[in-house]
């Protein structure tokens, strides 16, 4: 009894061995380099393949985080009322002719976008127009593009950069401008709407914006504004609006609120 068992697991132990005898070397069908063939099973095994898929892959990994970098920038940086975070062209519905051409030249400046062009928008119109809209639908295409974008509520960044005046910031004032001044689009939304109240135009707030406007010299701006130029000039000083001005293009949006049409009166701010 104890011969036979023996003699049987002797056996299995011989079927389950791998033999040399198995192995062949055989030329690789996709890249003409020397594999090895498994007679038994037929399945080929080329080093030289399987090094370029793995290089190949890891590319491909690269690549999608290359893509993806731009839109995790926006989302963990940008500072979006959250009503605009759905903000696209496709659910902008001018209501006014003013509304449907501005429309049309935020969509071609989006579509013809060039980095570094130092191409610069000011957006200026009413409460409710949709400037703020236009501002983020303008982001979210160039970011499908590969392109760096921020969409900055104005009141709220200077908030940012004051909270890192406390000790141990999470993030520094240094490092906010540096990310302020590199990217390939910045939208400065409701420019002018935090010196209400305060009409000192070299305050803090005016120094600490216009520091960030001179960094981005040939890269694009885009601005909005609820004020037009005699408002903008009292609130920031006619000094700060030329240099912000300069390089702009104006584009009007007159028209009525939006946000009020369920009220019998006159899209986003």
């Amino acid at each position: 009894m104890l011969e036979a068992m023996g003699s049987l697991i002797s056996n299995r132990r011989v079927s389950t061995a791998i033999s040399f005898d198995d192995f062949e070397e055989v030329m690789c069908d996709l890249c003409g380099s020397l594999a090895t063939k498994r007679k038994s099973t037929g399945k080929v095994v080329c080093l030289k393949c399987e090094e370029r898929e793995m290089v190949e892959r890891v590319m491909a990994e690269n690549e999608q985080l290359k893509r993806q970098k731009p839109f995790r920038l926006f989302d963990q940086n940008s500072l979006l009322t959250p009503n605009l975070r759905g903000a696209a062209f496709e659910n902008y519905y001018p209501t006014t002719l003013d509304l449907g051409r501005a429309k049309e030249k935020m969509s071609h400046f989006a579509e013809t976008f060039v980095p570094g062009s130092g191409e610069n928008i000011l957006l200026t119109g009413p409460c409710g127009v949709g400037k703020s809209h236009l501002g983020a639908a303008v982001t979210k295409a160039l970011i499908k593009k590969g392109h760096s974008c921020l969409f900055i509520n104005v009141p709220k960044l200077l908030s940012k950069i004051r909270a890192t005046y406390n000790r141990d910031p999470e993030v520094t004032e240094a490092q906010w401008l540096e990310l302020l001044e590199t990217v390939d689009l910045l939208v400065l939304d409701d420019i002018g709407a935090e010196y209400r109240g305060n009409h000192d135009a070299e305050s803090w707030a005016v120094k600490k914006l216009f520091e960030i406007i001179d960094s981005r010299q040939g890269k694009s701006t885009i601005f909005t504004t609820n004020y037009n130029s005699d408002e903008l000039t009292k609130h920031l000083g006619s000094r700060n609006v030329s240099r912000m001005m300069n390089g702009t293009k104006v584009l009007r949006m007159p028209g009525p609120d939006y946000r009020l049409r369920n009220l019998g009166g006159g899209q986003g701010a």
